[in-house]
Parts: C-alpha cells; sequence; structure tokens
C-alpha cells in the first residue's frame, strides 16, 4: 500500500507582467525564479519564507529571457537563456545563446553570446 506524506506549502507567490520559466533552490534554504519581464531577462531571489531578497532585471533595447539558472561552487549563479543583443551587442536579427555568470547578490561578473549572430 502505497502512503502518499503531504508537504506544507512554505508560500504563494503570484507574479504578473512577465513569464516564469524555472524556479530553483538555493543553498540557503531560498528560492531563484526565472524569466522575463517586458523583454528584459529577469531573475528573482526570495527567502525561504518568500520574502524578496533581490529582483534583477537585465534591462536592454533587445529581447533576453532567462530559461534556466543554477548554483556556483563560488556562491554565485550561472544563468542560460536567450537573447536578440545584449548590453549594447548586436546578434545580426537572430537569436543567440547567453550564458551569464552572477554573484550571489545577483551583479554580472560575465556573459558571453553563443550562435549564429555572436
Amino acid at each position: 500500500k502505497k502512503t502518499e506524506v503531504e508537504k506544507p506549502i512554505t508560500f504563494v507567490k503570484t507574479y504578473e507582467g512577465g513569464d516564469i520559466f524555472a524556479v530553483e533552490t538555493t543553498g540557503d534554504g531560498g528560492y531563484l525564479a526565472v524569466g522575463r519581464e517586458d523583454g528584459n531577462a529577469l531573475i528573482l531571489k526570495y527567502s525561504r519564507d518568500g520574502n524578496t531578497e533581490w529582483r534583477k532585471k537585465i534591462e536592454d533595447t533587445k529581447y533576453n529571457s532567462i530559461k534556466s539558472i543554477k548554483k556556483c561552487e563560488d556562491g554565485g549563479y550561472f544563468a542560460t537563456g536567450e537573447t536578440d543583443g545584449f548590453q549594447g551587442t548586436s546578434t545580426n536579427g537572430e537569436s543567440d545563446i547567453i550564458t551569464i555568470k552572477l554573484t550571489s547578490q545577483g551583479a554580472i561578473e560575465w556573459y558571453k553570446m553563443i550562435g549564429g549572430g555572436a
């Protein structure tokens, strides 16, 4: 006989104005949610109780979107997504893959675009 164990819901967040593509747990018991808002990449860091610790919206004149994020050994994060241009760069009209290395507080350390337009 299979017994189901119900886990209590820690918190519920609603998000309007964009898309959330992935949620990842963090080493401190919190959560990262990634996606896009108004055509800009978006990363949200929540505490274990659901309080917003920081919010990183990568505003640009082109379309950017973060699709996944993982924690790095140094405490920062490695995010991947797609872009039509990032921080003044051009993809020649094609979408490229973008990889972004962030600090634990969401500051960009470096980024790299990969693809036909990069």
